[in-house]
């Protein structure tokens, strides 16, 4: 059996986006502005910042709905993947971040200046 846990830090960039899922349960899709460290060579690195959706359901909804843009929080969780059938009958695949657990750090936890991603990038 294999399996994959991700973690992503940043800051939620939008309003959380709060629906229910077709059995009735809490949906809330959120927005994490983060970091990527790409390896361009030895000792080179070059730093891009990206927007990340990610879905988060039930009881976890609940919470990432309290969220505001701004705010701090580290997500672990999994890949899911995806299918859609267009009419013309072909597949797309796609990929979906699902949170398992959000952590909210207190606000003196993290200097403005300094992201988790960041502070990695110089060790």
């Amino acid at each position: 059996m294999s399996s994959s846990e991700i973690y992503v830090s940043g800051r939620l960039f939008a309003e959380p986006e709060i629906g229910r899922t077709v059995n009735n349960e809490p949906s809330v899709k959120i927005l994490i502005l983060t970091d990527l460290i790409h390896k361009k060579g030895p000792e080179l690195y070059q730093i891009e910042t990206t927007v990340l959706p990610i879905s988060c359901y039930c009881q976890l909804a609940t919470q990432a709905a309290r969220l505001r843009p701004g705010d701090r929080v580290v997500v672990q969780g999994h890949l899911f993947g995806t299918a859609f059938r267009p009419p013309d009958g072909s597949v797309r695949r796609g990929v979906q971040f699902r949170a398992d657990e959000l952590i909210i750090p207190r606000r003196s936890a993290w200097p403005d200046s300094v992201m988790p991603t960041a502070r990695a990038a110089k060790n």
